[in-house]
C-alpha cells in the first residue's frame, strides 16, 4: 500500500497506517491467541502438537482406556489427509497428545484434522483401532512384569475409579462398539495448539471454543502400608519386586522432578541392571516428569529364587534416598538434565535443531506441567531431602512381588 506524501496529508497518511496496523492486529490475533508458535532456527519442517483434555482419567468407568481410542483416530485422520513424515500419540491421565512432523505447507491442514471427529475414517479402521487399545491394556495388565507390578500396587492403594489398569480396561475395549467411538469423537473437548519448527504457510484452524479445564482432584490413596500376597507370573526367569509410594498433595513438582532424578542415579549406581528390565518395562525409578503421576513405583528384578534380597536391596536403596542429603554434585547434575529436557525453543538456535519432534513434545509437556520456566539451579539441597521424606513413607505404600513358574528338577539317576 502506497500514502500520499506533503504537509496536508501527514495525518491522514498517519491514520491508514494505524488502522492497517490494527486490521492486520485483528487479523492476526485468533492465531495468536490459540496457538503457540514457536519458531526454530534452521529447521526446515514443523511439528504440529494438539494436546485435548481427555486422558485416561475421563474415561467412563466401563471403557478406561478409550482415550488412546479417541486420539488414535483423529491421528489417523489426520495422517490419511496428510501423511506425517513422523507421527504418534501419548496419553496420560490427564491429557492425551497427537503430533505429525509435515512441511509447513501441509501444517495446517494436517491440524484441522487433529481438531476433527475423524469422520472420513471408515469403521473397519475404528474396530483396529479398538482392538489395538485393547491389546495394549491387556499387555499392560498380564504381560509386561513392571506394568503388572504398578497396576497391583495402583489398585492395592487407591479408592475409585483411579484403581483401574493404567492403560486401560481390555474386556472393555473389546465390547466397546464404533458407534460409541464416533459419538465420543463428536462431543466438545478442550484442546491447545502449537507448532513448533518452521514457519507455517496458511492460516491455522481455529481451537474449540472451551478453556482448558482446571485440574482435577487428586486421587485418594488409601493408608498403608500394603504388602500384597506374591503372584505367579509365566513369562518369568526370576522374581520382580515393586514398591510404590503416592505422592503427597502440595508437594513442589519441580522439587519432585528433581528428587526423582536424584533416585534414578542412586540406583543406577547402587543396583545395576540385571539385563531384562528394558524389556520388562520395570525401571528401577519409575516416575518421570512428563507423566505428572502420583505414584512412584520402584522396581528390583532378583536372581531365580531370590525375591528376599531384591526386597532388600530396594529397602537399602529407599533407606539412603531419606537418610542421606542430596550433594551438591548430585543438585547439580539433577539441573542439568532437567534444564536439558525443558529447554525453551530459543535454545535450539545455540544447540542445534536436534530432534525436532522430541523437543516439541518436551516443551509442551513443561508448559503444561507447570515446569516450562523453573530455574532448576535455584533448587536447593533442602526442600529436595524434605520432598523424598515427604514421599517415601511407609504409611503411604505398598509392596507386591512376582515370581516365576515353580519348575520341578529333573529326577536324578
Amino acid at each position: 500500500m502506497t500514502f500520499p506524501t506533503g504537509p496536508m496529508n501527514h495525518v491522514a497518511s498517519r491514520l491508514l497506517l494505524t488502522l492497517s496496523c490494527l486490521c492486520a492486529s485483528v487479523a492476526a490475533a485468533p492465531q495468536d491467541a490459540t496457538w503457540r508458535i514457536d519458531p526454530v532456527a534452521g529447521a526446515t519442517t514443523t511439528v504440529v502438537v494438539v494436546a485435548y483434555a481427555r486422558g485416561f482419567d475421563h474415561d467412563p468407568p466401563a471403557c478406561r482406556g478409550l482415550a488412546r481410542v479417541l486420539v488414535d483416530a483423529r491421528l489417523a485422520a489426520a495422517n490419511l489427509a496428510v501423511p506425517a513424515t513422523r507421527s504418534g500419540a501419548q496419553v496420560y491421565g490427564d491429557l492425551a497428545l497427537a503430533f505429525g512432523e509435515v512441511a509447513p505447507g501441509d501444517a495446517a491442514r494436517f491440524a484441522a484434522e487433529l481438531l476433527g471427529d475423524a469422520s472420513p475414517l471408515p469403521d473397519a479402521e475404528l474396530e483396529r483401532l479398538l482392538a489395538r487399545a485393547a491389546l495394549a491394556a491387556d499387555d499392560a495388565a498380564w504381560l509386561y512384569p513392571g506394568q503388572v507390578l504398578a497396576t497391583r500396587l495402583r489398585a492395592a492403594m487407591s479408592k475409585g475409579g483411579v484403581a483401574a489398569a493404567p492403560a486401560g480396561d481390555a474386556a472393555a475395549l473389546h465390547a466397546a462398539t464404533t458407534a460409541l467411538v464416533r459419538a465420543e469423537l463428536r462431543a466438545p473437548v478442550a484442546a491447545r495448539g502449537t507448532v513448533f519448527g518452521a514457519a507455517v504457510t496458511g492460516p491455522l484452524p481455529a481451537l474449540p471454543a472451551m478453556a482448558w479445564p482446571a485440574p482435577g482432584p487428586a486421587p485418594d490413596f488409601a493408608a498403608g502400608p500394603v504388602t500384597l500376597p506374591s503372584a505367579v507370573h509365566e513369562r518369568l526367569d526370576g522374581p520382580y519386586v515393586g514398591a510404590a509410594f503416592a505422592v503427597p498433595d502440595g508437594l513442589d513438582p519441580a522439587v519432585v522432578a528433581v528428587a526423582m532424578e536424584i533416585a534414578k542415579v542412586r540406583a543406577a549406581r547402587r543396583l545395576p541392571l540385571r539385563g531384562s528390565e528394558a524389556a520388562a518395562r520395570a525401571p528401577t525409578v519409575g516416575w518421570a516428569w512428563r507423566d505428572g503421576a502420583s505414584l512412584v513405583v520402584f522396581c528390583r528384578r532378583g536372581r531365580l529364587g531370590d525375591g528376599a534380597a531384591a526386597r532388600r536391596e530396594l529397602a537399602e536403596l529407599l533407606t539412603d534416598l531419606r537418610s542421606r542429603p542430596p550433594t551438591a554434585a548430585e543438585l547439580a547434575a539433577a539441573a542439568q538434565a532437567l534444564a536439558g529436557e525443558t529447554a525453551a525453543p530459543a535454545a535450539l538456535a545455540r544447540g542445534g535443531v536436534g530432534d525436532l519432534v522430541g523437543r516439541a513434545l518436551a516443551v509442551v509437556l513443561a508448559r503444561h506441567r507447570g515446569l516450562a520456566t523453573v530455574q532448576w539451579r535455584d533448587i536447593a539441597a533442602a526442600p529436595v531431602a524434605a520432598a523424598l521424606a515427604q514421599l517415601l513413607v511407609d504409611e503411604r505404600s505398598a509392596w507386591a512381588e512376582l515370581v516365576p513358574v515353580a519348575r520341578r528338577e529333573p529326577p536324578r539317576r
